[in-house]
């Protein structure tokens, strides 16, 4: 059959022809359409492309920029396209009929945006240009690379412009560094110049400090002086006038002591002028200091005086206990000597009168509280002119004339308050003389009537007589100190209550009877306590109260002369200070809230007052009873015998108290003295403004202790005013805070002058700095007059990177890259034309078998279908110029593709006919899409990563690139095509047997049934 079927063939010329065209299909697909682009990157020099220059020259520098001028004759020697030269009318005309690809235009700004590279804002420079894709999008995209290099040309030449201007400009900056080098010289002797100045000043700050610690010394003397002054006032007070007329003399001097407050509050509001007149005051201070130690002597003067006369009281006392026997005798009249307690039946009018001080003091301690509110608002004005002060240092010169005048308001301030305290004193003395009196009128009453019980009433004529007697005797005594200046109205008054209250038990003595001793002692024991409680705690209320002002006093005299002379570099730490203290004024505006607490709890405990005058009503009651008890009389002899020693001791302790003032006052005086001193030295040194406004925030600061201290006095006074017990506590560590305040201004004196060693350790290291920058100067003006630029280093700032391109295989031009792509659509086409050309299925001669009549076609079949995979590559070569690395594997491959191709497409056609046809066709164009023989897969659609595995022009053109570039192996495609060609022929030989078999059995076959309908 297979000699029948050449026999046939070469019979038929017009199907030899047919052959022939058919070898020559895959060329005539693939080489022609290659041909058309099969160099097209290597003709750009034939792409029209039109140029607009329309740059204008700028200066720049010293020189002239036309950048764009420049760009137009590089163009004019580059072939990388075809550059027309024209205007934009032209060339836009041109570029819309299609006549250019692109039109470059160069703005008349290209220059001048060249120029600004040194500028804040440097402008780009613009090369604009216009493509028409329409007309031809390869070409648009081709002339866009092309631009791309042109860009590069130019940033290129613009930046060899560049880097000529800053190597000259660093040349200049190295003129600019030698400069600042001399400079930095001219430095270095400045900051020496302010090394010496900045050990002028440590010495200066040295004398401060040292100045300093006189002052500390100073106030610490003050500190003990005021101490023991206070302390033996409250001791010499102990002596004083009745309860009633201390209270009339407390509430006359509450008004002064809100006055004084009030006027301490406006010398503070004042405060922020400061002065420095202190110093001039000084010597008046010490003169008062004189004054006191003088009167001081006096006082010791007057105590000799009151010591005898107490001794001649004790005397007569005496001589009354050694008549007791007699006195004991008049027992049946001691009923009547009851009479004399009859004013402490009056006790309630005590309790209306605590009332009345209560609603008095109430008064004060709101208009004390109104004042410390009033102090806390200044001290807040104040604090918050300092803190506006502290930031204009230029105005601080001008606070002076202000200080001056706070510096005067604080010492009426302080007058005002010694006032005060002069009357507090008063009030406390009659307090205190009430409270000895009244204590003293129960027990003597008692110790009388014990008497009486005790001695027969046949003596009652002796004791009247001896009590007659010392009266008399004291009356002489009290003659005798009357005459004498040197003693106290009070200390008179005290002496002449004592005379009357023994004129009153003398008279007295006749009206005695009998009564129970114990109802008697209870009674007037009971009385006795109520009133030595309250009595008491209200004299050492005021006592306190007073002391407490004076040295309040001596704290404002004191800080208004501690104000030296502003300085501005020290009056950010006054503003701190300012700030404590106006902090402490708001402790001290909530303090006097408890002041009228406290007296509402004496008004309370005076409530007691009417039941013991009550209880003095029981006792004249129980006097009748007294005649019976006349064996008591002798024992109450001997008690106000033993009350006489008492008397003398307790007269003993007032005098040592009183020596004692004296000599704390001489102490306090030389405590003004050194005080003085220290005031002196600190005026002498301006620079230590800082340390004076620590120590006015000190005293701000032991006012505020004050009032505490004098909250915490009240507790004590159970029956006493809140507000003089909290002002009696401040005073008593006053002074302790103003020594602290001292020693802290020494201590800061040391510290501002350990922080100007510093300094000058500093200014030190900061010359050595300025010696070490003047250097480095000079060593970068050297290096930058060193650094020069030749061309090839402009050139290497130009372009400082050339690429390096190593290529793993080779493929000469477009035409080579895109040969697999359609060789494998030159062969595929090939196939399919030959098997819609050639009758596969009918044969010649006698029908032998199945394998015979494949065998028949396939004689025919693979030849032509070798011979054209060898005329493809043999004509690409000849014609196109197509010349692999790999030859013969290339042609090799080309026949064996198309052998499996062949067989493909055989199968296909026999088994379906024309539409096996069709369908292999469908099949091409799918692999056309999905071998990514033009573009990567990885830059395809999704669904051609999808196919591609799948495809038979995947695997040949693959191979097809590795033996045209040289690449690696082709084995996998070549085993797939292998294994596709024997696979597909097998199931072609089946086909063929299965035709064969039925038609000997004369039986009908698709193929038939499809030419019937004309797809065979």
């Amino acid at each position: 059959m297979i000699k029948n079927e050449w026999k046939s063939l070469l019979k038929n010329k017009i199907l030899l022809i047919v052959l022939i065209a058919i070898i020559a299909i895959p060329f005539i697909y693939a080489g022609l359409f290659l041909k058309s682009m099969w160099d097209p990157y290597g003709n750009l020099d034939k792409l029209p492309v039109a140029v607009v220059n329309e740059d204008r020259p700028v200066e720049y520098e010293g020189s002239t920029l036309c950048i764009g001028d420049d760009l137009t004759e590089a163009l004019k020697d580059n072939d990388s396209l075809d550059f027309h030269f024209m205007d934009s009318a032209r060339a836009q005309e041109g570029l819309e009929n299609g006549t250019w690809y692109m039109v470059i235009t160069i703005p008349e700004d290209f220059s001048r945006s060249a120029a600004t590279l040194l500028d804040d804002e440097p402008q780009k420079m613009e090369l604009k240009y216009a493509t028409n894709p329409g007309t031809n999008y390869i070409a648009s995209k081709m002339s866009e690379t092309a631009l791309l290099r042109i860009r590069d040309k130019v940033a290129s030449q613009v930046t060899e412009t560049y880097v000529s201007i800053v190597f000259d400009r660093i040349a200049q900056a190295g003129s600019g560094l030698s400069e600042a080098a001399d400079g930095s010289l001219r430095l270095s002797d400045g900051i020496s110049d302010a090394s010496g100045g900045s050990v002028a000043i440590t010495d200066n700050l040295k004398k401060l400090a040292d100045s300093t610690l006189v002052f500390s010394d100073g106030a610490d003397t003050l500190t003990k002086g005021l101490k023991e002054y206070t302390d033996a006032a409250a001791r010499i007070n102990a002596g004083a006038s009745q309860l009633q007329r201390g209270t009339d003399s407390l509430t006359d001097a509450l008004p002064g002591l809100t006055g004084g407050v009030d006027a301490l509050n406006n010398g503070v509001k004042t405060y922020t002028g400061g002065v420095d007149a202190l110093d001039a005051n000084s010597p008046q201070l010490s003169a008062g200091a004189q004054d006191l130690e003088t009167g001081a002597q006096s006082l010791a003067h007057g105590l000799d005086t009151l010591q005898a006369g107490a001794d001649r009281y004790v005397s007569a006392v005496n001589t009354f206990t050694q008549s007791a026997a007699a006195y004991a005798q008049g027992a049946e009249q001691l009923a009547q000597g009851a009479g004399q307690l009859e004013p402490l039946e009056n006790l309630d009018q005590a309790a209306s009168a605590v009332s009345r001080l209560n609603a008095s003091v109430s008064d004060g301690d709101s208009s004390l509280k109104s004042s410390a509110e009033g102090l806390s608002d200044g001290l807040d004005s104040l604090y918050g002119r300092m803190q506006q002060l502290s930031e204009d240092a230029s105005v601080i010169s001008s606070a002076s004339p202000m200080l001056e005048e706070s510096a005067g308001a604080l010492r009426s301030a302080s007058g005002t308050l010694s006032d005060t305290a002069s009357q507090i004193s008063a009030a406390k003395d009659s307090v205190s003389a009430a409270s000895d009196s009244s204590i003293s009128l129960v027990t003597s009453c008692a110790a009388d009537a014990n008497d009486r019980i005790n001695t027969a009433n046949g003596q009652l004529q002796g004791a009247e007589d001896t009590m007659t007697s010392s009266a008399a005797s004291l009356e002489a005594v009290y003659g005798e100190l009357a005459a004498n200046d040197s003693v106290s109205p009070d200390a008179l008054a005290s002496l002449r209550q004592i005379i009357d209250s023994l004129g009153s038990s003398a008279g007295s003595i006749q009206e005695i009877s009998g009564v129970e001793t114990d109802d008697y002692t209870a009674g007037a024991q009971q009385i006795a306590d109520t009133a030595a409680d309250g009595l008491s705690s209200l004299d050492e209320a005021l006592g306190t109260a007073a002391g407490q002002l004076n040295d309040t006093a001596a704290i404002v005299e004191e800080n208004a002369g501690s104000i030296p002379d502003i300085s501005a570099d020290a009056f950010q730490d006054l503003t701190e200070s300012a700030g404590v203290l106006c902090d402490d004024a708001r402790q001290l505006s909530a303090d006097t809230a408890a002041v009228s607490d406290t007296l509402t709890g004496l008004e309370t405990q005076t409530e007691q007052f009417p039941a013991a005058a009550e209880g003095i009503k029981a006792l004249n009651a129980g006097f009748d009873t007294l005649l019976s008890n006349n064996d008591a009389l002798l024992g109450g002899a001997d008690s106000l015998r033993a009350a006489g020693a008492e008397v003398t001791g307790g007269i003993s302790g007032v005098r040592s108290g009183g020596l004692a003032v004296s000599d704390g006052v001489q102490m306090l005086g030389s405590g003004i003295r050194a005080y003085t001193g220290g005031i002196s030295s600190l005026a002498d040194n301006s620079a230590a403004l800082t340390d004076g406004a620590a120590k006015l925030a000190d005293g701000a600061d032991a006012l505020s202790s004050g009032a505490g201290q004098l909250s915490d006095g009240t507790a004590a006074l159970a029956e006493g005013t809140s507000s003089l017990v909290k002002t009696n506590d401040s005073l008593n560590n006053g002074a302790a805070l103003l020594a602290d305040g001292a020693g802290q201004l020494c201590d800061g004196a040391s510290r501002l002058y350990d922080g100007s060693l510093q300094l000058d350790e500093g200014m030190a290291q900061l010359q050595n700095g300025a010696h070490v920058l003047a250097d480095s100067l000079s060593e970068g003006a050297d290096k930058a007059a060193g650094m020069t630029a030749g061309e090839e280093t402009i050139h290497m700032f130009a372009s400082p990177v050339n690429t390096d391109e190593t290529q793993v295989t080779t493929v000469e031009n477009n035409g080579h890259a895109m040969a697999p792509y359609m060789m494998s659509v030159g062969l595929w086409v090939g196939c399919l034309a030959f098997c819609l050309m050639y009758p596969l299925t009918k044969y010649n001669g006698k029908l032998r078998s199945g394998l015979a009549w494949w065998a028949s076609k396939a004689s025919v079949l693979y030849p032509v279908a070798v011979l054209q995979g060898l005329m493809l590559i043999w004509l690409l070569h000849v014609i196109d110029g197509f010349t692999p690395a790999k030859m013969t594997e290339t042609i090799l491959f080309a026949c064996l593709t198309a052998a499996a191709f062949t067989s493909v497409m055989y199968f296909f056609n026999l088994t379906l006919g024309k539409v096996g046809s069709f369908l292999m066709l469908i099949f091409m164009v799918v692999q056309l899409s999905g071998s990514a023989g033009t573009y990567p897969v990885e830059i395809s659609p999704a669904f051609v990563a999808d196919i591609h595995a799948y495809l038979p022009f995947t695997y040949t053109v693959d191979a097809f690139r590795s033996t045209i570039s040289g690449g690696g192996s082709i084995r996998d495609s070549v085993i797939l095509l292998i294994l596709l060609t024997v696979v597909f022929t097998g199931l072609t030989i089946l086909q063929f047997h299965r035709m064969a078999r039925r038609r000997r059995n004369s039986q009908p076959l698709l193929i038939d049934w499809l030419g019937e309908k004309g797809l065979a």
